[in-house]
């Protein structure tokens, strides 16, 4: 037993529990932190996508609208004859902008309308069943600037709170008279 007792009996193999815990919160801090910037990333580029989304919506259904108005030299513009007349109204409950191409019985209608406040954009095609073109409109605004039909849209983006985005386009309906064309000016 006394050759035991001379040698000493030392673990230098392992790390003590002050050591481990201090590594394991090392540990922690780092992942919380590149977890963090992950997540701010990816929300960040969620909002982006959502706002080029809405504004791809926007301008999509205005290039839309805006293809029934072009009067080129055989009066044809992307399947439809061009504008004839065109007529915006407005009320508390709806905005409706309308135009018509065609003469006499061959004659036909197309309207977009917006259910105020905050209602989807419809496509109204004569007798056919209303089609929703764009969800979330907060304001559809029709105005005249000199020459020029003024077009916006402006969209509610429900994943980001307070954000809206704008689309704007302009027609320049190339026969247009006073007498046909019946639109606020701006």
């Amino acid at each position: 037993m006394a050759g035991l007792r001379g040698r000493e009996t030392t673990n230098d193999r392992g790390f003590t529990l002050v050591e481990l815990l201090a590594a394991l919160t090392l540990v922690g801090v780092l992942l919380t932190l590149v977890g963090s910037i992950f997540l701010w990333g990816y929300r960040h580029v969620g909002r982006t996508v959502d706002t080029f989304d809405l504004r791809t919506d926007g301008y999509t259904v205005l290039r839309e609208i805006t293809a029934g108005f072009d009067v080129s030299t055989s009066g044809r513009q992307a399947g439809l004859i061009a504008a004839r007349s065109v007529q915006f109204t407005s009320d508390s409950s709806a905005k409706r902008l309308e135009y018509t191409w065609g003469v006499g019985a061959g004659s036909k209608t197309l309207a977009y309308v917006w259910a105020a406040p905050s209602g989807p954009l419809t496509r109204e095609i004569e007798d056919l069943t209303p089609q929703i073109v764009l969800q979330n409109v907060e304001e559809f605004q029709v105005c005249l600037d000199d020459a020029l039909i003024m077009l916006k849209v402006t969209q509610r983006n429900d994943r980001i709170p307070r954000r809206q985005t704008e689309s704007t386009a302009s027609i320049y309906p190339r026969n247009a008279t006073p007498s046909n064309l019946n639109v606020p000016e701006c």
